[in-house]
């Protein structure tokens, strides 16, 4: 499993990796607002690093959730039109060959949490993908896409990988036995 571009949030003046969602967030739910083919791009997949397609930064600003940023890496026919009044800065001779939005203010209406992370731990799983995997961790509870709360939630997360205890006696017994046979 290839490891996932991570989306960027802004908040507080520091940046953050867009871990996870919660509650209400549903992954399909998420990407309507602010999905491609709603500004008429058709994606088209390049990298196995990102299979949405594209990759978006977030910013926090005046308690509300905006999209700052948009980076699409290919489209299907080339099309890339203004989105919220933004023009494309395109991409031609580099990796992507994509384009890039800068500014596009987009409000995000949402109504659940979500996960920022920042600084990796050491000594962790092989999948470094979920909140267990960093240093630093918050929670903000938006509302109608108005930000209501935030949490510190650093180390408070396991690592779903990781064998407990229990198991790693386990695999170590079943090892011994197989070996003795």
């Amino acid at each position: 499993m290839t490891m996932q571009i991570k989306d960027t949030v802004y908040w507080k003046g520091e940046r953050y990796d867009l871990v996870s969602r919660l509650g209400e967030l549903l992954s399909e739910w998420w990407e309507k607002p602010f999905h491609p083919e709603c500004f008429g791009i058709k994606p088209l997949r390049i990298m196995y690093d990102c299979r949405r397609y594209y990759s978006a930064t977030y910013r926090v600003k005046d308690n509300r959730l905006y999209v700052a940023n948009w980076l699409i890496h290919a489209t299907e026919d080339g099309n890339y039109p203004p989105v919220n009044g933004v023009e494309p800065i395109l991409d031609s001779g580099g990796f992507n060959h994509g384009a890039r939005y800068d500014n596009l203010n987009i409000p995000m209406d949402i109504t659940g949490v979500i996960i920022l992370g920042k600084g990796c731990k050491p000594k962790r799983s092989r999948w470094p993908a979920g909140p267990d995997c960093y240093s630093l961790t918050y929670e903000l509870t938006f509302e109608n896409g108005v930000l209501v709360g935030t949490k510190e939630t650093s180390g408070t997360y396991e690592d779903p990988h990781a064998d407990s205890e229990e198991q790693k006696k386990r695999r170590v017994q079943a090892l011994k036995e197989y070996l003795e046979t």
